[in-house]
């Protein structure tokens, strides 16, 4: 074995080992480790009225989409009170809300930091709500939207009696999928790598054109053609587990 080979196998079983005390020595509670998530404070920021398309680009923080009887969206959310680690910006009745540093440092404080983000939109909002996380889960319950985006890299997504005039595009890498009384009037897209997805979708299973396909695990949808509305169902690893309430 080359010098180099043996050096680059000693590192990394130095590194694990190293690993594996912290996290015994921590109790498996790796925010013990973090330097900044402790000092974080709450924060609010309420937008103008007339929101048309919200973006949320969060990397590691579980986002929770709610409605209220408003006219403004609202955002909750933690932050350095020193060097804001968020960029707000707001025109022409679009919002977006993202990182405004996304180093390795400061990556690794906030996903260890685990903050929650809560988005409060309007309970007739009919414009565009686009979620992008990377690690952490994403929930919606009794809202509705113009269009619907969810993208999560790793973690859950769970939507409860969420309502879209427009199309619904869902894409997880790793984590389940489920919903309740989903509603579309128009496509509904949902693609999975590594998790299940199961839910009950309002209408009837003729309403849509289906295309269902797993790689390794089980489907009950079959495919069809013929319906007004597309749903396209993928997973590769995980279950697919549909019903109609109709």
């Amino acid at each position: 074995m080359k010098k180099i080979t043996k050096i680059a196998l000693a590192v990394m079983l130095a590194g694990l080992v190293l690993c594996g005390l912290s996290y015994f020595l921590t109790g498996g509670d790796w925010t013990k480790y973090n330097t900044n998530g402790n000092n974080y404070v709450a924060k609010s920021y309420e937008s103008k009225a007339g929101i048309k398309e919200i973006v949320i680009d969060e990397n590691s923080n579980t986002a929770t989409i709610k409605s209220a009887d408003t006219d403004k969206v609202t955002i909750d959310y933690y932050d350095d009170p020193e060097n804001s680690v968020y960029k707000i910006e707001e025109d022409g009745g679009r919002l977006i809300f993202s990182r405004n540093d996304r180093s390795v440092f400061k990556l690794i404080n906030i996903n260890l930091s685990k903050k929650d983000i809560v988005i409060t939109i309007p309970r007739d909002y009919e414009g565009l709500l686009d979620i992008d996380i990377t690690s952490g889960s994403i929930t919606a319950s009794g809202i509705t939207a113009g269009e619907m985006r969810l993208d999560n890299s790793s973690g859950s997504i769970e939507l409860d009696n969420v309502q879209v005039a427009g199309n619904i595009s869902i894409d997880n890498t790793s984590g389940s999928v489920s919903f309740n009384n989903l509603k579309s009037d128009g496509d509904i897209s949902i693609e999975n790598t590594t998790g299940s997805i199961e839910g009950t979708i309002e209408g009837s299973e003729s309403d849509y054109s289906i295309t269902s396909d797993v790689t390794a695990g089980s489907s009950n949808l079959k495919n069809s053609t013929g319906g007004a509305h597309k749903l396209d169902v993928h997973t590769t690893a995980g279950s697919i587990e549909i019903d109609f309430t109709k």
